[in-house]
C-alpha cells in the first residue's frame, strides 16, 4: 500500500527527494555521497557530460569511482521496478542493468551508462528507485547496483556513437 499521490509535479517531487534518497542510499551501503557534485565534463570532448545525482566525495581532481541516479517515480512505476528486479535477481545470468528501465520517455539506461561514459573511473553506480508514500519501509529504498563490468560492451559503443555524432554535428556547423 502506498499513501495517495497530492498532485505536486513529478519533476518537482523527484528534486525534492534526491537529498533524502541519497542519504538513505548512504546509509543502506555504509558509503559517503556528495550530493551536489555539478556537471562531469568528459576528457574525450567536453560536449561529452552528465549530471549524476550524487558520487563519491572526492579531493582535487581525484575522479569519484562511485555515484548514485535517483528516480522518483509514480508508486505504481516504483512498485513495477522493484518487482521487475526482484523476479530478475531469481535467474541465472542476472544482469543489473537490464533491470534499468528503459520503457519510459526518458531512457535511464542511457543515463547509466553516460556516467560510465563520461568518467573512466567510475567503477560503480547505485540507481535508486526511491518512494517516500511506500508503506512498507523496504520498499522505500530500491537500489540497483550496477558495476563497470556489468556494462562496459555498452560503455565502448555509446562512447564511439557519441563521438561520431559530434563529429558530424561540427561538420554541418563547419559548412
Amino acid at each position: 500500500a502506498a499513501v495517495p499521490a497530492d498532485g505536486e509535479p513529478p519533476i518537482e517531487r523527484g528534486h525534492r527527494l534526491e537529498n533524502t534518497a541519497i542519504e538513505m542510499l548512504s546509509k543502506k551501503v555504509g558509503l559517503p555521497f556528495d550530493d551536489n557534485p555539478g556537471v562531469w565534463v568528459s576528457k574525450l570532448d567536453d560536449d561529452i557530460m552528465v549530471s549524476p545525482d550524487g558520487a563519491q566525495p572526492t579531493e582535487g581532481d581525484t575522479p569519484p569511482t562511485y555515484v548514485a541516479e535517483v528516480k522518483a517515480l509514480s508508486s505504481a512505476k516504483h512498485l513495477k521496478y522493484i518487482y521487475n528486479d526482484y523476479k530478475a535477481k531469481q535467474r541465472p545470468g542476472y544482469n543489473p542493468f537490464d533491470s534499468i528501465p528503459g520503457d519510459t520517455g526518458a531512457n535511464y539506461r542511457d543515463q547509466v551508462l553516460q556516467s560510465f561514459v563520461v568518467n573512466d573511473d567510475l567503477q560503480d553506480m547505485y540507481f535508486c528507485l526511491f518512494d517516500d508514500r511506500q508503506e512498507l519501509e523496504h520498499l522505500t529504498l530500491w537500489v540497483i547496483h550496477v558495476k563497470r563490468s556489468d556494462v562496459q560492451d555498452r560503455v565502448e559503443e555509446l562512447k564511439e556513437i557519441e563521438l561520431a555524432t559530434l563529429v558530424e554535428i561540427n561538420n554541418i556547423l563547419a559548412e
